[in-house]
């Protein structure tokens, strides 16, 4: 038994992760540095918009990627993240792949993370009031009539129960704008 409240938090992220991963073909994610976990590379298969790099209009993309350092001051502080897949998005900076979550709070966990991620792709959780991107926010202004871009929760109703608990326990664009949809893509 690990008595350092940091790896007991670590631990019990991964186990939510584990948890969540189970009860979606949305999400995977692998492990890149720690035992137990503290640096994860997070794959979501959703709809999404990027700007297509042959016309520079707004495309539907499905693979998204974002890596997620579970830093020493984590959880006092929300982790650092970084996206890597080609993304148009009003908190996410398209330059450097900078994620802003408007929102952190200790008690929150990596699956709450992840899920807040997901639906941020899907355009039913973005803040264009304090933007990373300011263009994206504008498009998104025009938009909002028409998202979320994909209306599938991550998991169903009665499985995010679950997750919530085992966490608890653990302590300007018209509609020709968007035009493809992509294969899967490796970052």
């Amino acid at each position: 038994m690990v008595s350092n409240p940091r790896l007991r938090r670590l631990e019990a992220d991964h186990r939510s992760m584990l948890e969540l991963k189970s009860q979606s073909d949305l999400i995977d994610f692998e492990v890149l540095s720690g035992l137990p976990p503290h640096k994860y590379r997070i794959r979501l298969r959703c709809r999404g918009v990027y700007l297509h790099p042959e016309n520079n209009k707004k495309a539907i993309t499905v693979n998204h990627a974002v890596l997620v350092n579970l830093h020493s001051e984590y959880p006092r502080k929300q982790p650092a993240m970084k996206w890597e897949t080609p993304i148009y998005h009003p908190n996410i900076n398209r330059a450097n792949g900078g994620v802003c979550i408007q929102y952190w709070a200790p008690s929150k966990s990596l699956a709450d993370l992840v899920m807040m991620l997901y639906d941020m792709v899907r355009y039913e959780n973005y803040n264009v009031k304090s933007p990373l991107d300011t263009e994206a926010a504008n498009w998104a202004n025009k938009n909002a009539a028409r998202f979320p871009v994909d209306s599938r929760p991550l998991t169903k109703p009665e499985i995010q129960i679950s997750i919530a608990e085992a966490s608890e326990q653990s302590e300007e664009g018209s509609e020709s704008d968007i035009i493809v949809i992509l294969p899967p893509t490796q970052p």
